[in-house]
């Protein structure tokens, strides 16, 4: 089972949707981040990480292909650099978008497990006693046909499946 974090958006309670003001993000190795580097951060909306990512990336490549030593040290360090900076960032990919999401004025409410995050999300619902028609002996599917409850009160997925957005 894969593990995520169920953030909730801080507030006056009297203003927050239970719902729609949570956000779930997946523990773990960020496939997205060591791939596509600054494009995924991009995309989730932390520009400074990607910023950062960006930078690292660029000074490693640079390094590796304008290098004119002959014993190729530097080409070999820059190499080194780019593929260490990417292992980096899928290892950390998801804290800087947890940090991200703090920073945004979201807090954690719950760790919890499921084998995607409409899973996560099930499990959580069914411990808040105070959300109506919410069975957890009723099948993901039913609950969840692509995502329907989570659309219908305008639920933030992140990084897992996706199967909802």
């Amino acid at each position: 089972m894969t593990q995520f974090t169920i953030q909730q958006r801080s507030g006056p309670k009297e203003r927050l949707n239970p719902v729609a003001d949570l956000s779930v993000i997946k523990d773990g190795f960020s496939w997205g981040a060591f791939f596509l580097g600054p494009l995924w951060f991009l995309n989730q909306g932390a520009w400074a990480v990607c910023f950062v990512d960006l930078a690292a990336s660029v000074i490693f490549w640079n390094l590796a292909a304008y290098s004119d030593d002959p014993t190729r040290f530097f080409t070999g360090l820059g190499v080194s650099g780019f593929v260490a900076t990417r292992i980096f960032f899928g290892f950390e990919g998801f804290d800087a978008i947890r940090d991200h999401m703090r920073s945004q004025g979201f807090v954690l409410v719950a760790r919890t497990s499921g084998t995607d995050d409409e899973a996560a999300l099930l499990v959580y619902m069914t411990q808040m006693p105070h959300l109506p028609n919410v069975d957890a002996k009723k099948p993901e599917s039913a609950l969840f046909p692509s995502g329907a409850l989570a659309q219908a009160f305008g639920m933030r997925s992140r990084f897992g499946k996706g199967s909802f957005k």
